[in-house]
């Protein structure tokens, strides 16, 4: 048997000619993580384009199968029982009286959930957020209901997708602890077909950060459903139309614009191809987004998988990306650059392609934490899905922000 893979890869980064981090000031120190703070960052595009302050390190807790650990036991390594049956030994379990609950996370602060998936059959039991030592969750609902959205946390903030796997956003920030329990299913068994990540930040010892409460979430009840609404309905990029390029593209050639001298930040990028249905899975893998940025190229990619439609054409609506089924491919990803930017569609097909590509931008405040966006890619045919073997999609050095794939 052999199978394709294909990977796009995108992340802000901290360049060489970057100067070196300044250290926070007095004002940054000031200020603490909280359930605020971190719902504003949601739908702040820019702050993911600035080296994060207070620094974290991103962590997760998940299902996956113990007996996965490290590759020089490769009987082991490529186990996949990955849900909680799977991790059934390695399962600590709660006595709550009329109950024992299943720990599924567990981290010292300061720290904040980020997102909360699971997959399965639909859960029976309840899930419940225990912060900072307390003795009674700051959070207990229904698992089903909670992640779904039909609790207290309304869609996107909550939602279950067309496979049903829910998807929890809300962020629950905590100052000293968390812990993280479900109680379907009792020892020894585990909970029936269940598969978790629990996708968390931990913040250096000293980070000032105000814990999740309920009465903390009903007070900011408006801003919640603003930040809801805004993450429903992708947005305008913002900027203004600083670059255009309508041409024909020849087979094997390549077309630039150049951008306003900066400090500046694309917002937007929109690109048509306008070629005949038939040709279209093959222009969008066969014309190649390339952009230098501060004199050096960070990004290369077909177009396709770069707007997120790759292989062919597909409707998909984000925060992120844009592809309409008229063939209009918006991508909002911001990337700043200090001096000088370029954009280059490089047309590696036997077909020439017309093309129509804007580029909006506006003004950046240029500084040390200022990152420039990455994008790579890379595919391969033909692999063999026996012996089981790892798939290296990436290799980064240096300091940077991983942001998708």
């Amino acid at each position: 048997i052999f199978y394709r893979a294909t990977i796009c890869v995108m992340a802000m980064c901290l360049s060489c000619a970057t100067p070196t981090i300044a250290p926070p000031s007095a004002k940054d120190e000031e200020a603490p993580i909280t359930f605020e703070s971190l719902l504003r960052e949601m739908c702040d595009p820019a702050s993911l384009a600035r080296w994060p302050r207070p620094e974290f390190v991103s962590k997760q807790a998940s299902s996956y199968d113990r007996l996965s650990k490290t590759p020089a036991d490769p009987n082991n390594w490529f186990a996949n029982t990955d849900n909680m049956d799977g991790m059934r030994d390695a399962l600590k379990w709660e006595d709550r009286g009329d109950r024992k609950e299943c720990l599924l996370m567990e981290a010292d602060g300061p720290g904040a959930i980020v997102r909360f998936w699971s997959g399965g059959h639909d859960p029976k039991g309840k899930v419940r957020f225990y912060l900072d030592g307390a003795e009674a969750p700051v959070i207990e609902a229904p698992m089903f209901d909670l992640m779904r959205g039909a609790a207290f946390v309304s869609a996107p903030l909550a939602a279950m997708n067309s496979g049903k796997a829910l998807n929890l956003y809300l962020p629950v920030p905590y100052a000293k602890k968390c812990r993280i329990t479900y109680d379907e299913g009792a020892p020894p068994a585990a909970p029936p077909g269940r598969w978790f990540n629990i996708e968390y930040r931990a913040y250096p010892a000293g980070t000032k950060v105000d814990s999740f409460t309920m009465q903390n979430f009903e007070a900011l009840s408006l801003l919640v459903s603003d930040i809801a609404g805004k993450l429903a309905t992708p947005p305008d990029g913002g900027g203004n139309i600083v670059a255009e390029l309508k041409q024909t593209v020849p087979a094997g050639k390549e077309a630039s614009v150049s951008l306003p001298k900066g400090g500046m930040a694309v917002r937007q990028l929109t690109l048509n191809l306008n070629v005949p249905a038939a040709d279209t899975e093959a222009s969008l893998r066969g014309v190649i987004l390339r952009a230098r940025f501060d004199g050096r190229e960070t990004i290369l990619c077909p177009v396709g998988d770069f707007f997120g439609t790759g292989p062919g054409l597909h409707e998909l609506k984000s925060w992120a990306r844009t592809v309409d089924t008229n063939g209009t491919m918006t991508c909002r990803w911001i990337m700043p650059y200090r001096s000088s930017a370029e954009i280059t569609l490089l047309n590696t097909g036997s077909n020439d392609v017309p093309v129509r590509l804007s580029v909006a931008a506006d003004k950046w405040d240029w500084d040390a934490r200022s990152m420039h966006f990455h994008c790579t890619w890379r595919s391969q045919d033909g692999i063999r899905t026996r012996p089981f073997s790892d798939w290296n999609y990436l290799d980064a050095k240096g300091r940077g922000v991983y942001v998708g794939d």
